[in-house]
């Protein structure tokens, strides 16, 4: 996946399904855009980029800074890193 770390065969429960959808409510728009693009509709980094308007090294950045956003706001839930 471009680099970036794959969740692999990780198993969620109820609770962390629902603390990482909470998380995604509370990141800025542009950054849980990226996110659901690559990590839910499985796009790649070239078709973001492309739907998002923006290169593709800022569509790394944004998976980024999403990332460690989604961890400061929901610590106590599952994340890879």
């Amino acid at each position: 996946m471009d680099g970036l770390q794959e969740a692999g065969d990780i198993s969620f429960t109820r609770d962390d399904a629902a603390a990482i959808h909470e998380a995604l409510n509370d990141l800025e728009p542009r950054q849980r855009k990226v996110l659901v693009l690559y990590f839910l509709e499985d796009f790649s980094l070239s078709e973001i980029a492309a739907v998002v308007e923006c290169s593709e090294g800022t569509v790394k950045s944004r998976i980024h800074y999403a990332k460690k956003r989604m961890k400061e706001i929901k610590p106590e839930a599952v994340w890879t890193s």
